[in-house]
């Protein structure tokens, strides 16, 4: 078996489409052609995205890129307030539409937000508890309540046999 059957078999299994290698080899070999197939080009398009992601590691800009790059000296782009301004504004805009940046933002604020239902939860059991504990203290209350009536009556009658 070579690399790319193993590779097929152990995604079989993964996604539970099969359940042991047994299996694997009961496929018919066109069905076996049909995958390689199919992994060849799951491989393909999953380097070409890892590929074009290491690219774009490399296009972030920086003050000090665009100063290399354009043969232009750093201090001519900070002194400038022209140049200066568009070059942050440059930086500023490919960070607004950059996809890595913009799922880092969207990851933290969803971290942010689940730490808020953490604690509305949180609070949420808290008030349960306490609305339970006031139910059993009002139901002592009315206990008390009985008793002090029943020991008013007791009164009453005590002062009345005097």
């Amino acid at each position: 078996m070579d690399k790319l059957e193993e590779e097929i078999k152990g995604r079989l299994i993964d996604f539970h489409i099969l359940d042991n290698e047994k299996e694997m080899s009961a496929l018919s070999p066109l069905i076996l052609q049909h995958l390689r197939k199919i992994q060849s080009v799951i491989n393909r398009f999953e380097s070409e995205r890892l590929a074009a992601e290491d690219r774009m590691k490399g296009t972030k800009l920086s003050a000090n890129k665009i100063a290399s790059e354009a043969q232009i000296a750093r201090q001519t782009l900070y002194n400038n307030e022209i140049l200066k301004e568009y070059v942050e504004q440059s930086i500023l805009k490919q960070k607004a539409n950059d996809p890595s940046q913009i799922i880092k933002e969207l990851r933290q604020e969803i971290k942010e937000r689940e730490e808020i239902i953490s604690k509305l939860v949180a609070r949420d059991a808290q008030e349960f508890m306490y609305k339970a504990k006031i139910k059993e203290l009002e139901s002592i209350v009315v206990g008390h309540e009985k008793q002090i009536e029943a020991l008013k009556n007791k009164i009453e009658i005590l002062k009345v046999n005097k």
